[in-house]
């Protein structure tokens, strides 16, 4: 909480990118979509009735490894966390995340969607009218 959530964190935004590869606005709207989505990413007591991770300890787990390619008993140092635990997180965040955003992000872009792109990529790297070729099909 300390390294980048707090009001007065100990790493800048600039870090925090680098680190999760996205903005720390995004990062919070994964959170919470998350969160609303899934009752496992709710903070409940454990089984030994101890209070358990928040879903920002959980997403954080699951984003660190999918963004830096990390192991899931490499987060017991950093988050407290077990390897069972680190990997539940991976496996509930990867369906939710999938559940919550697949029907939009998870299908084939439509002339729209195409043209949009294109429009960001003239804008970016200065190509106007720039278009890429069809693909070559011999048949």
């Amino acid at each position: 909480m300390a390294d980048y959530f707090v009001e007065d964190p100990k790493y800048n935004e600039d870090i925090f990118r680098h680190r999760f590869r996205m903005s720390k606005r995004l990062f919070l709207k994964i959170v919470s979509d998350v969160e609303e989505n899934d009752p496992w990413f709710v903070e409940a007591p454990d089984a030994r009735g101890r209070k358990g991770f928040t879903p920002l300890q959980k997403v954080t787990s699951a984003i660190k490894q999918l963004a830096t390619g990390n192991t899931p008993d490499e987060n017991d140092e950093y988050l407290h966390m077990a390897e069972r635990t680190s990997r539940e997180c991976l496996e509930y965040f990867c369906d939710t995340v999938c559940k919550i955003y697949g029907p939009e992000f998870l299908r084939r872009p439509t002339s729209h969607d195409m043209a949009l792109l294109y429009q960001a990529h003239e804008e970016k790297y200065h190509l106007p009218g720039l278009r890429y070729p069809k693909p070559y099909n011999p048949i």
